[in-house]
């Protein structure tokens, strides 16, 4: 892939050139990240832009994050953490399950509203060391 994506295994926060991220995986949430840019309006632009720390406050933003978290099944349909789907994608990625779970434990936090929630746990995610050992460019 030549563009960034975004992971939110979003995972908003699991990012990469995709070398890293298996084929299957790496589809399946180019798929999803289509679906909840049409659902929601967001663009690639946006996304571009969190990444870089801007616009994080932006609605569609918070929407998008919030539709790719339940697509990809880190919160449920009500918007609650689904804890253990996480830690499942997360460790399709990163090898270490020890920190795979600290990070979940320290990031996966409910927050006022579910799309507080997706966000808060993909920045905390990107954030993370796990992340930042992963990827030199963060």
């Amino acid at each position: 892939m030549n563009s960034p994506i975004v992971i939110f295994v979003g995972l908003l926060a699991l990012i990469g050139t995709g070398e890293c991220i298996p084929d299957e995986l790496k589809a399946h949430i180019m798929e999803l990240q289509k679906i909840c840019f049409a659902e929601v309006g967001s663009s690639e632009e946006l996304v571009m832009k969190a990444l870089k720390g801007e616009s994080l406050d932006d609605p569609k933003l918070k929407a998008h994050v919030l539709c790719f978290s339940k697509k990809i099944g880190f919160l449920d349909a009500e918007g609650n953490l689904n804890i253990s789907t996480i830690k499942e994608k997360l460790k399709m990625v990163f090898e270490d399950d020890k920190k795979v779970d600290e990070v979940v434990v320290s990031c996966a936090k409910t927050e006022a509203t579910p799309e507080d929630t997706a966000l808060s746990t993909f920045k905390c995610f990107h954030g993370s060391s796990l992340f930042i050992e992963r990827y030199d460019y963060i």
